[in-house]
């Protein structure tokens, strides 16, 4: 049976693709650089902040001179706006429920930055979550499995007791690399297009419950 589930935040738990790509196209138009449509940002995110970032300036041929400026614009904006157009998925507040009712603990880890993450969570999951993690100074970020183990740690489990669930290969990398299940969410960024090495594909939230006695 496992103990915990391990979610991803981004395209997992709640859509932020609106957030997301609102905060980059405000970037982008102060800098005097054309606007992008949202449905090509999912292919800026995954691994942090300055990957995403990073991503789009290089998308729109952004002089390099300019990058630590737009750099530190677009952090302050996303400081700023980081929860306009976010909501959760449908079925997601329901799963969380029935897990802590069956007493399975549940973590929240993603490569955006720390505070970001738990304002996210504060705001939409408030204190429903055992442990929220993020992208923090000299702490590996995802696929690096060292952030299961130490939940895992904490939850006084193995990584084998857990799962973790997340929309993205480098999630599914990341339950791999630690040795938890690794499941896919179809309904994130993705489809199911980025599941070939996932333990399972999971249609909707409900799904996962199918995992636990695993």
């Amino acid at each position: 049976m496992k103990k915990a589930v391990i979610f991803d935040l981004d395209g997992t738990l709640l859509n932020t693709l609106d957030s997301i790509a609102y905060c980059g196209n405000l970037a982008l138009s102060h800098f005097g650089m054309k606007q992008l449509p949202t449905d090509v940002f999912p292919e800026f995110v995954g691994q942090g902040a300055k990957v995403l970032i990073e991503r789009i300036f290089k998308y729109v041929n952004g002089d390099p001179s300019i990058f630590t400026q737009f750099y530190e614009y677009y952090i302050d904006i996303y400081n700023k706006n980081g929860l306009h157009g976010i909501k959760p998925y449908s079925g997601i507040r329901e799963l969380i429920d029935i897990l802590i009712e069956r007493n399975i603990k549940i973590a929240v880890l993603s490569n955006k930055p720390h505070l970001i993450v738990v304002n996210a969570c504060d705001a939409f999951f408030k204190d429903k979550f055992d442990l929220v993690y993020g992208q923090r100074e000299n702490i590996p970020t995802k696929p690096d499995p060292y952030m299961v183990y130490k939940i895992a740690d904490k939850f006084s489990i193995t990584a084998d007791q857990c799962i973790y669930c997340g929309d993205s290969d480098i999630d599914i990398k990341t339950g791999k690399n630690s040795g938890a299940l690794a499941l896919g969410a179809s309904w994130g960024f993705y489809g199911d297009s980025k599941f070939s090495d996932a333990d399972g594909i999971l249609t909707t939230p409900s799904d996962l419950l199918k995992y636990i006695d695993t």
